[in-house]
């Protein structure tokens, strides 16, 4: 595989809540990356993580290499 089949992605989601008639905000930064292989979708996903998107496209090179 190489880096191009596998697409990084970084995006934001905003939780919205409402408990006792105050508005709760919450932002989330997502980062995933997600390939196909052998007709099956793969997706490495975190939430608010530490990991930058290129050590999660290392991540999925090595579960990819190491698939049987």
């Amino acid at each position: 595989m190489t880096r191009r089949s596998i697409r990084e992605n970084i995006f934001l989601i905003v939780f919205k809540a409402e408990f006792n008639n105050q508005e709760e905000i919450e932002v989330s930064q997502v980062q995933s990356v997600n390939w196909n292989k052998d007709g099956i979708q793969y997706d490495l996903l975190q939430i608010d993580g530490k990991l930058s998107a290129g050590e999660l496209a290392d991540m999925a090179r090595e579960v990819i290499n190491n698939r049987r």
